[in-house]
């Protein structure tokens, strides 16, 4: 099925740190850059969450898209021991 130009796109790409390996092959900068141009190019509602680094506020900031920005906690071993990292939703037609 194609996507329509209408629907809701939600994208939770890996975060834009140092590891990026979830699969296979690496998810780098070019592939967020991707993405984000991808994105951007919906006609119909899109979401994405990542982690707020300088690079990715610039990138969607520069595609229009607004940001959201919220403190989520990061469990390491389920201890809790970590600070919360600055996440950033990057969000597009919802005029």
């Amino acid at each position: 099925m194609a996507l329509r130009a209408d629907d809701f796109v939600y994208a939770d790409p890996p975060y834009d740190v140092e590891f990026t390996r979830y699969a296979k092959e690496d998810f780098g900068w070019d592939d967020q850059v991707r993405l984000a141009r991808w994105l951007g190019r919906h006609r119909g509602p899109v979401v994405l969450s990542n982690q707020a680094t300088p690079w990715i506020v610039e990138l969607y900031t520069e595609l229009g898209f607004a940001l959201r920005f919220l403190d989520a906690p990061r469990m390491i071993s389920c201890n809790g021991d970590r600070p919360p990292a600055r996440e950033v939703l990057a969000l597009k037609g919802f005029e």
